[in-house]
């Protein structure tokens, strides 16, 4: 039987709901969470089209992901090759870096 990857399921519920309901970053938490899903579930490419939008505004901060610190941390510690470019990986470790606790 076939199975969809979870991260395409995140993905399409995501980009359904995002213009609508994103009132406070919720969205980049949704994100976040969900990519980190699809990391434990095998489906890297998934997780990498959930980060990549998010990573694309780069200069507007982490938004909503800060409520999501501890799956930011883990995909910051992912290994992104051949999937996000070194710029959006570079912009992952930062912001999971900034908002460690000293």
């Amino acid at each position: 039987m076939f199975r969809a990857p979870a991260g395409w399921f995140a993905v399409q519920a995501v980009r359904r709901l995002e213009s609508s309901a994103d009132l406070f970053g919720q969205s980049a938490e949704v994100r976040v969470r969900f990519a980190r899903l699809c990391v434990a579930d095998g489906d890297r490419d998934g997780a990498a089209a959930l980060l990549r939008p998010l990573l694309a505004r780069a200069d507007d901060g982490p938004r909503g992901a800060v409520f999501a610190m501890s799956d930011l941390a883990a995909l910051a510690g992912e290994d992104w090759s051949g999937r996000l470019d070194a710029e959006p990986v570079a912009t992952l470790r930062a912001w999971a870096t900034a908002a460690t606790p000293a």
